[in-house]
This record gives C-alpha cells, structure tokens and sequence, in this order.
C-alpha cells in the first residue's frame, strides 16, 4: 500500500531501499563495473581499509563478495548522495496543488537568496557580494502564486552543526519580513526528528501572516499551506 501524500515523504523507507542497491552495487564495483567515479572511490576505501587494518586487498574484495554484512561496510551512504532532497522534489511534484516545480542552482548566477532587506534575488543580482542566507532549493506555482521553498531534513540532537541550521532558518524568516513582492510565498520545509514542535513554533514567531506570507512547517504540513492558495 502507497504512503498517503498528506503523510509527507517516505524517507526511511526511500532510504533503505537505496541502502539496498549501494549495498548491492559493491558486487559490481569488484568487477570493475560501475562509473568512473564510483569505482575510483570504492578503490580508495579498499585501499583505506588495508592499509588500516594491514589485509591483503585480494584477501579483502573476497570477503566482499562472500558476506554482505562486510560488503554494506564498502557500500556509499544514500544521505551523502542528495537522496533527502531528491526524495522530496518526487514528493513535491505527485502533488495536485503543486506545477512547474524547479530544483533552483545551489550557488551561481541562478541561484536564489533572500536579500536582507526581504526580496527574492538571483545570484546574479548580488554577484561578488557577500550573500545574505543559504540559497532557497525549489521554486513551483500554486495558482497564480510562485512559492519558494528551502527544505531540510536535519535528524539528530542540537550539535553544532543543527544549531547552525536552526540560526540560518531564522535568518532567512527574519529577512523576508520585509518582503514586499507580489504574489510570491515563502516555505520552509523542516523535516528529520532534530525539528521538534517546540522548535517549529519558535521559527513560526518569525513567519509573515499576511501577503506575501512566510511558512514554516514539516512536508506533512505543506499540503494545509497550499490549499490556502489553490
């Protein structure tokens, strides 16, 4: 049976089916089948691991092949692929209120940035500047409205580096307090068990309650914030 979309993604499971087929891939990387650069990394972790633990590489690539429990050790983690981000843009374009749904460039000229005093900038526009937030990660319409959306999945308790996340969220609502453009909408999606209730209500004292508003919410969330605009 389906996730119901109103669930939000399924990352867990998502995620464990790639486990599966990184776990599975090492097979052909001992074949010498696979990308160019698959293959070269692979090639440097069994090396890693070698001279580490002083085997023999043949030694090791047997074992490989012969028990998958050591094999899943070779085997690429899906959260340094993307995969969170990929999972929620398939999400994101199987909903009804959602069209022309767009990836934005995470650095460049098209990247996209809210600017501190509140408008929605392309990297071109700021150019050789020092730039005032993390770039937004999707853009997409819902009835005559362009939203623009930042989504993270941030999964642990508050170290270092989830408090960063948690300050560069408040930026990024703080900046477009200001925001005066038309028919435009900001969210920011929040998902992974670091954002808990508490979490999201802070940042939610920072969100804009009139036009163009501002959002923060978890994916099972979004569905509710997009009625408003269908």
């Amino acid at each position: 049976m389906s996730r119901p979309l109103l669930h939000g993604p399924d990352f867990e499971g998502e995620i464990a089916v790639r486990q599966q087929e990184n776990i599975n891939a090492v097979l052909n990387y001992v074949q010498g089948i696979g990308s160019k650069s698959h293959l070269q990394n692979f090639d440097r972790r069994v090396k890693s691991f070698c001279r580490e633990f002083g085997f023999d590489r043949q030694e090791v690539l047997k074992e490989i092949q012969s028990h998958e429990m050591f094999r899943a050790t070779f085997a690429m983690d899906p959260r340094r692929q993307g995969i969170d981000e990929k999972i929620f843009e398939s999400w994101l374009k199987s909903l009804p209120q959602t069209s022309n749904v767009e990836k934005l460039s995470s650095h460049g000229k098209n990247a996209v940035y809210v600017s501190t005093d509140g408008f929605i900038l392309r990297g071109a526009a700021i150019e050789g500047a020092v730039k005032p937030s993390k770039s937004l990660d999707f853009i997409w319409k819902t009835g005559s409205t362009t939203f623009y959306a930042m989504h993270k999945r941030t999964t642990g308790d508050a170290g270092g580096a989830q408090g960063s996340a948690r300050k560069e969220m408040e930026s990024i609502l703080r900046n477009f307090l200001s925001c005066s453009q038309l028919e435009i909408a900001l969210v920011l999606v929040l998902d992974g068990n670091f954002w808990t209730n508490s979490r999201l209500e802070q940042l939610k004292n920072d969100t804009r309650d009139k036009h163009p508003k501002s959002f923060a919410v978890r994916s099972s969330g979004l569905l509710e914030v997009l009625t408003e605009y269908e």
